[in-house]
């Protein structure tokens, strides 16, 4: 890790997590005086929509919720003229790659070919991450990258939330629900992660790997840096809500 990454690492410090109400997507829309942060949720199959404005202890403030539907069509929360807003991805689009087709033949499709080639040992570790029953050396490389959110949270270095799809091989071919034959197949991971222009379109960092300090983050969808805190909201899961981690984001020494 660089000694910029390092220093920034440092001075992060991870002081709450606070329980969202659906187990879906969720978003930051800004982050306002007080500080209160504005979030919203994107749940159940119709895509629902939940928001809230709360403090960084937990109290709400407002809230709405379409409430699977009993309430369709409630109007969104007003927010702030002051609000600061989560910014598009501009400086991490290097980070951004499109490979092969997400399931297929690997002979056909050249997949070997198609994917960002992994190091064996990142290869151990991101398959005791997503936890996948194949050994470590069926996973062919990342065959998607996609950087979701960013936010700068010292000169040149910014925390990204992305999105990666990982190509596995499969032991046996299998048949898709349509008939076709597939002898690889991928898999999601969400990272949240530091990252320098140093890095380049380099894909798989150490400090990608190492993720963020003080908080196991499952689906990070979105990030944003103001009033000397850091928030990243974490998608849920069919076994977790989703969830806003807060960190401090301590002065340079």
């Amino acid at each position: 890790m660089s000694r910029t990454l390092l220093s920034v690492s440092q001075r992060l410090v991870h002081c709450a997590r606070l329980t969202l109400a659906h187990h879906g997507d969720c978003g930051l829309l800004g982050i306002a005086p007080g500080p209160v942060v504005y979030v919203e949720e994107f749940y159940g199959e119709d895509g629902w929509l939940a928001q809230r404005a709360l403090h960084l202890d937990g109290a709400v403030t407002a809230e709405m919720d379409e409430a699977y539907g009993a309430r369709a069509g409630a109007p969104p929360l007003e927010l702030p003229a002051d609000l600061i807003r989560p910014a598009s991805v501009n400086h991490t689009r290097s980070l951004n790659f499109s490979g092969p087709r997400w399931r297929g033949m690997r002979a056909e499709e050249r997949i070997d070919d198609m994917v960002f080639p992994l190091p064996v040992a990142a290869k151990i570790a991101l398959a005791q991450r997503v936890q996948l029953d194949v050994p470590p050396p069926l996973l062919l490389g990342i065959a998607e990258s996609r950087a979701l959110a960013e936010t700068p949270l010292a000169p040149d270095c910014w925390l990204v939330c992305r999105r990666l799809r990982l190509a596995y091989a499969l032991p046996q071919p299998r048949r898709a629900d349509d008939g076709a034959l597939y002898d690889y197949d991928s898999c999601v991971l969400h990272l949240a992660h530091f990252w320098t222009p140093d890095d380049g379109g380099e894909l798989l960092t150490d400090a990608a790997l190492a993720g963020l300090p003080g908080a196991d983050l499952r689906r990070p969808l979105d990030c944003l840096a103001a009033y000397g805190y850091v928030l990243v909201a974490d998608g849920g899961a069919p076994d977790q809500l989703a969830a806003l981690h807060v960190w401090r984001l301590l002065p340079p020494k």
